[in-house]
């Protein structure tokens, strides 16, 4: 993304610019050429991320939001995406954060379990650098260890984000389409993009794990839920009747003895209920469809 330049007008006839001292060129040589570390995102890093992304949705149209989070937000956010399993990274240069991503379901409903869309945002002034590229190899990395068979990218401004479009199709990404006028921001009309990879296994073979269940019968009256549960390593346990609240007995699962107690929290998030839990030292992670 474009930026202006820092540099406020001083009132004084226009002088050339002096060369850099050798210390000033130095410290850029080694700002450029400073590896790039990807790693997951801390609580210390939502205060750059948040700055990051406003920036992005002030300034930009790949974002259809209008109003900047605030860090709680994000906060909240970032718990639900990790509660379900999922990645949420920063790209990190000299101890200063350069972008970040995350993957996120791709829809709420428990049919599209399998499917998850990925989040990019690149520092401004940092943008060509590979940073992009080594964040979502890692989103993809990450999201194909797990049961996740296909990922979408959303992109916001359509064929005019060409940055973005070429950076998904390095990395495996076909487009698939385009919805037209589905954004209105900065009064301008703004499409998307669709564009998808296959992860894994694809769809070559049946899923394995994440199954989906009805609860019983009292929680199914009072909140009409759907869950998913699945096991931090083989994905294949079913934990039974675990309510949002406190612990709850499960029914015996691959992963899960008999009589165990789940132990979690719950976050609600983009239409859906998010619960973690721990059980014999193993993590599970459900998801309630409302």
């Amino acid at each position: 993304m474009n930026t202006s330049p820092n540099s406020p007008h001083t009132g004084r006839p226009h002088q050339a610019a002096a060369s850099p001292s050798f210390a000033a060129r130095s410290a850029e040589e080694r700002a450029t050429t400073a590896p790039t570390t990807v790693r997951a995102l801390r609580e210390v890093d939502l205060v750059a991320v948040q700055a990051l992304y406003a920036h992005h949705v002030l300034h930009g149209l790949a974002s259809f939001e209008e109003v900047p989070p605030d860090v709680g937000e994000l906060r909240a956010r970032h718990a639900a995406v990790r509660a379900a399993g999922l990645p949420y990274l920063v790209a990190e240069r000299n101890g200063e954060v350069v972008g970040f991503a995350y993957a996120t379901l791709y829809r709420a409903r428990s049919a599209y379990r399998h499917t998850v869309e990925d989040s990019v945002y690149v520092a401004p002034g940092w943008a060509g650098r590979g940073i992009g590229a080594a964040l979502l190899g890692e989103v993809i990395r990450l999201c194909e260890a797990g049961p996740w068979r296909q990922m979408l990218a959303v992109i916001g401004q359509g064929d005019d984000n060409t940055g973005s479009m070429a950076l998904h199709a390095r990395l495996g990404f076909e487009r698939i389409g385009a919805l037209r006028s589905v954004g209105f921001k900065k009064e301008r009309w703004l499409d998307t993009v669709l564009m998808q990879r296959p992860l894994g296994s694809e769809d070559h073979a049946q899923p394995c794990g994440m199954p989906a269940m009805d609860l019983p019968e009292p929680i199914r009256a009072g909140a009409s839920w759907l869950m998913v549960l699945q096991g931090q390593r083989c994905f294949g346990g079913l934990f039974g009747c675990v309510g949002s609240r406190g612990p709850s007995h499960a029914r015996p699962g691959p992963c899960c003895p008999r009589g165990a107690v789940l132990r979690g929290f719950a976050v609600r998030c983009l239409g859906h209920l998010v619960l973690t839990a721990r059980c014999a030292g193993r993590r599970h992670v459900g998801q309630a469809w409302l």
